[in-house]
This record gives structure tokens, C-alpha cells and sequence, in this order.
């Protein structure tokens, strides 16, 4: 009587269905990571087309890099406590009262450095109060951040109303910060790429930045490798006001004016930027990322702007709103693809499991 042996059953890999192989070709050729930059090339031919040289000018590019400074400024602020997982919100409503102090203080005899100093100071204050609010009480930074906006605001009107106040700046380094130029790109977009240097140096190539980034991704992982968490976050709030006060003192320099409104009205821009940047380049919270969701939003803006004629403050509002929702498609469909990967992944170990077992019976 001849033993037989069982033959090895053979592995069946289900052949991929045409939507999961056009997934995996986007991705593979990166342009979910670098979908902006390719919306930015198409936004720049398109209205290249629409608008010819009126767009493709000198005077435009400096626009787009001005309009781009304040912003960037803020979100690279920010971008520090939503990469330590808190939500800030009081960062526009403190630039916006560092511009009014700041504004209020030039039109007396104090000396504009000292005055700018002061801004500073009071605007970190607000970061400082939150952040230890937030790691003493263990509160949601949601509230605590919207409550201390709307401190800062009400500060704002007691300071100045409903008015818009102009502001005596005659410093000739402050006016420059603010008004100059190399060229076609303004000297507060140069500080503003320095600053973006600054924060891309820490956050991806220092020990501090790495535990910044475990904080917020996974804090109880990080307070069990030793961690301190609660004062990762706390610094990052600090830090944010601290910039949205050094973007206050910039700010006045270039508009020589305050009205308390004003701050509020880049709080929703700034955050769909950080948020969009989010989906670019790393699918994380990075700095390329933000400051290409930066530039497609304020090339869009521009472009549309110069296309209409009539009322144009819907633009930025309309655009900012898009950029949310994009950031909320792409996000989502990054971590299907990852969820798809993943299971395809454990099916194929299973198999491979499978198939080994039964040869060796």
C-alpha cells in the first residue's frame, strides 16, 4: 500500500478590481501628496489664459506673496499646537488685539520697538493662560482656546470700539519689515519663509520636535516613554500667540492702521490652510505642506479677484470654505487607502499561512 501525500493547495489571490488598481496607481504616483501642486500649476495656467499679462505681471506676484505673508505667518504659528494635538482657535483673535495695543501705543510717545515688545508680550500672555489652563484643568483646548479668543476680542474693543484707528509708524527698519522688497517679493514674505525654515528645522530634525509630533498623534504612548505631554502642549500654545504677536507687529507695519475685526477674519483661511496642508507632501501636519495650500489659496483668490469687477470680499470665504472640504475628502481618502492596503496586506499573510500549512502536511 503506497502513502500518498495531499498536494499543496494552492494560493487564490483574488484578481484586484479595476477601482482598487487605479487607487493604488494614484498613490503610487503621488498625486493624492502633491495633488495641490499640481492645482496650483492648473490655477496658474488657467488664469494665464483668462487674464494674460494682467496676471503673469510683476504687480501681481507681489500681491499674491503679500496677501500670502500674514497668513503664513499665523498658520506656521499654529501649525505647532495642532501638531501637539490642541485645537487653537484664539490665535486670529489675538493677532488682531496685538495689532490694536500695537496701533494704540504708536500714537503715543513710547518708542516703537518697546511698543512692539510690549504686543508681543501681551499676545503671548493670552497663549500662556490657555496652555496652562488646558494642562492643569485637563479642558478641551476647543473651549478654552474659543474662550480666550473672545477675551482677546473684548479687550480689542475696550482698547478701540468699533473704530479703526491709524497708526504713526516712522521707524524706517519697522516701515521696511512691512512695506519693503527684493525685488518683487515683499521683506514680510522673506520672514515669513524664514520663520517657515525655523519651524521645518525643529519639527523634523530636532529630538523636541519628534516628541511634539508623539504628543499629538499618540499622547499616552508618549507619556508612557516619559513625555511630559501636558507641558509639550502648554509650550505650543505659548508659542503660537507669541507669533501671532511678532504678525501683529508686521501687520501694522505694512497697514499702518488697526480695527478690531480684523484678526477674526483669518481665523477660518488660516485653519482650512493648516488643514489642507495636512493631505500635502507628508499626509501629515508638515510645513511644505501648509505653504502649498498657502500658495494655491492666495494664487486662487487673486486670480478670481482680478477676473471680477464688482464686490470681491466672497472670495477668500468661498475658497477657504473649498479648502476645508478638500482637506476633509483627501484626509478620508488617505485613510481608506491606508484601511485597503492594510487588509490586502493580512489577506495575503493569511494565504501565504495557508498555503504553507498545507504543504507541510
Amino acid at each position: 500500500m503506497t502513502d500518498t501525500q495531499p498536494e499543496a493547495i494552492p494560493a487564490v489571490t483574488a484578481a484586484p478590481s479595476r477601482r482598487t488598481r487605479v487607487g493604488r496607481l494614484i498613490r503610487a504616483s503621488g498625486v493624492g501628496q502633491f495633488s495641490g501642486l499640481y492645482a496650483l500649476a492648473v490655477l496658474i495656467v488657467v488664469f494665464v489664459l483668462m487674464e494674460g499679462q494682467l496676471f503673469w505681471s510683476k504687480p501681481t506676484l507681489t500681491a499674491i506673496l503679500g496677501d500670502s505673508s500674514i497668513e503664513g505667518l499665523l498658520a506656521l504659528g499654529v501649525l505647532i499646537p495642532f501638531v501637539a494635538g490642541m485645537i487653537d482657535l484664539q490665535f486670529a483673535y489675538v493677532a488682531g488685539t496685538g495689532l490694536v495695543i500695537i496701533t494704540q501705543l504708536s500714537n503715543t510717545s513710547m518708542n516703537i520697538w518697546l511698543a512692539a515688545l510690549i504686543t508681543i508680550a501681551a499676545c503671548t500672555c493670552f497663549g500662556f493662560a490657555s496652555g496652562v489652563l488646558i494642562a492643569r484643568l485637563r479642558v478641551s483646548s476647543l473651549i478654552v482656546t474659543l474662550g480666550m479668543g473672545q477675551l482677546a476680542l473684548g479687550l480689542g474693543w475696550i482698547l478701540i470700539g468699533s473704530n479703526t484707528n491709524g497708526a504713526s509708524i516712522t521707524d524706517p527698519t519697522l516701515l521696511w519689515l512691512g512695506t519693503g522688497a527684493v525685488g518683487p517679493i515683499p521683506v514680510r514674505f522673506l520672514l515669513m519663509l524664514l520663520l517657515a525654515l525655523l519651524t521645518w528645522l525643529w519639527l523634523e530634525r530636532t529630538p523636541a520636535g519628534r516628541y511634539a509630533q508623539l504628543a499629538g498623534s499618540n499622547p499616552t504612548a508618549a507619556r508612557l516613554t516619559g513625555i511630559d505631554v501636558a507641558r509639550i502642549q502648554m509650550l505650543s500654545l505659548t508659542y503660537a500667540s507669541f507669533v501671532a504677536g511678532v504678525t501683529a507687529v508686521v501687520w501694522v507695519a505694512n497697514v499702518q492702521s488697526a480695527s478690531n475685526a480684523v484678526g477674526a477674519a483669518y481665523l477660518f483661511p488660516v485653519v482650512s490652510i493648516v488643514l489642507l496642508g495636512s493631505t500635502q507632501v507628508k499626509n501629515r501636519l508638515n510645513v511644505l505642506g501648509t505653504l502649498l495650500a498657502l500658495l494655491l489659496l492666495n494664487t486662487a483668490v487673486e486670480g478670481l479677484g482680478l477676473k471680477q469687477s464688482g464686490d470681491t470680499t466672497w472670495i477668500p470665504n468661498v475658497f477657504a470654505g473649498a479648502f476645508l472640504l478638500a482637506a476633509l475628502a483627501i484626509s478620508t481618502w488617505h485613510e481608506r487607502g491606508r484601511r485597503l492596503q492594510a487588509s490586502m496586506t493580512e489577506e495575503r499573510d493569511r494565504r501565504e499561512m495557508s498555503s504553507s500549512s498545507a504543504g507541510d502536511i
